[in-house]
C-alpha cells in the first residue's frame, strides 16, 4: 500500500481541488456519471506540499471509474510564455 494512504483515507476529494475549479470538476463528474468520457479536462490539484499543480484527466465509467491524470503544469507555463512571446513579436 502507498505510504501516504492513511492521509487520504476517509476524506472526500474536495479539499484537493482548487476552489475556482470545483464547478468544472462537478460538471465533468456529472458527465462521467451520465456515461460520457471525460477527456482533456484540466484542473488544479493540491500537492502534498500545499501548492497546486495542473492535471489533465481522461476517464471512463463502465461500472467502475477508470481514470488517468497527468501533470501538465510545466506544459501550461511554457504555452503561456510562448503566447507572450508571440504577442511581443506581433507588436514589434
Amino acid at each position: 500500500m502507498c505510504p501516504h494512504t492513511d492521509e487520504l483515507m476517509g476524506k472526500s476529494g474536495d479539499w484537493l481541488v482548487h476552489p475556482e475549479d470545483r464547478e468544472g470538476v462537478c460538471a465533468a463528474l456529472s458527465g462521467l456519471a451520465a456515461g460520457r468520457e471525460v477527456r482533456d479536462v484540466e484542473y488544479r490539484v493540491r500537492s502534498k506540499d500545499g501548492r497546486y499543480r495542473w492535471v489533465s484527466w481522461f476517464a471512463v465509467e463502465d461500472g467502475h471509474i477508470y481514470a488517468s491524470g497527468r501533470d501538465v503544469t510545466n506544459f501550461r507555463k511554457a504555452r503561456e510564455e510562448l503566447e507572450t512571446l508571440r504577442r511581443r513579436i506581433a507588436e514589434a
